[in-house]
């Protein structure tokens, strides 16, 4: 903890404060009230406003993962904070709040987790293009973003698998290849997993939600029509699935959408 905290405090001595909104390169932020010695890297997204965030150290199921935020500006005070994208969830938050370490003042801000867990973390550098790209690769890898067809039946087939296994089932699942392959979205139906991933999770929540998932007897899915956002319904024992290719935090967003029409 010792050398980290000397490589902070020297970055931070030439550094800009803490998350400033208007900053093009990666961030690297490291705990300073932790045992792990958690990291944060924050890289500028695509979409204005939107960052992908990557974990490290924190002993948490995001650790070594990357999601994507939209920074939203306090409405009380002059601070900030990170919601992670098409939920409500916000796990960082700046409130301009400081610390004193040996003897001089530090802004920080505090990382929250669905375990509960507050962790503090400051500035500690620029990410360089390595981490910056890294990071951006972990939230592809993520979000099943796979190059053929090949890859997504690959993908889909073990995710069938774990669910069959699971909910102690076997479902009937029609694809429509035809029209994501017109929209040039031929390996886009790898995100199924993530929707049989969930479906999974939530077979072991309880018998009630064991029993509502086996009421299904077929998944139908298709290409949505807006690419960012997806449309989950179920009627008459169908789940039907159209897939956004650009659906943002596809495990959580997926798994969200499931869970509230059961």
């Amino acid at each position: 903890m010792d050398l980290i905290m000397k490589k902070i405090f020297a970055c931070i001595a030439l550094s800009a404060p803490l998350f400033s909104y208007a900053f093009e390169h990666g961030k690297v932020y490291y705990s300073f009230d932790s045992e792990n010695e958690a990291r944060v890297i924050v890289v500028p997204a695509e979409e204005d406003n939107h960052y992908y965030i990557n974990y490290r150290n924190f002993n948490h199921h995001y650790d070594n993962q990357t999601l994507l935020y939209k920074q939203i500006k306090n409405n009380i005070n002059e601070g900030f904070y990170y919601q992670l994208a098409d939920t409500a969830r916000v796990n960082l938050r700046n409130e301009l709040n400081k610390t004193l370490i040996h003897g001089t003042l530090y802004s920080y801000s505090t990382v929250f987790l669905d375990d509960d867990s507050k962790t503090k973390i400051i500035y500690a550098g620029d990410a360089d293009i390595v981490q910056a790209r890294n990071v951006k690769e972990a939230y592809h890898k993520r979000q099943l973003d796979v190059s053929s067809k090949v890859a997504a039946k690959k993908l889909i087939k073990s995710a069938q698998e774990n669910f069959n296994s699971a909910c102690k089932q076997a479902v009937n699942i029609d694809i429509d290849w035809n029209a994501f392959v017109s929209q040039e979205l031929k390996a886009a139906p790898a995100k199924l997993s993530s929707y049989l991933g969930a479906l999974s999770k939530i077979c072991a929540i309880d018998s009630d939600y064991l029993e509502a998932v086996n009421s299904i007897t077929q998944i139908k899915v298709s290409p949505a029509e807006d690419t960012t956002q997806q449309k989950v319904t179920l009627a008459d024992n169908q789940l039907t699935i159209q897939i956004a290719s650009e659906q943002p935090n596809l495990p959580e967003t997926s798994y969200q959408a499931i869970f509230t029409i059961l």
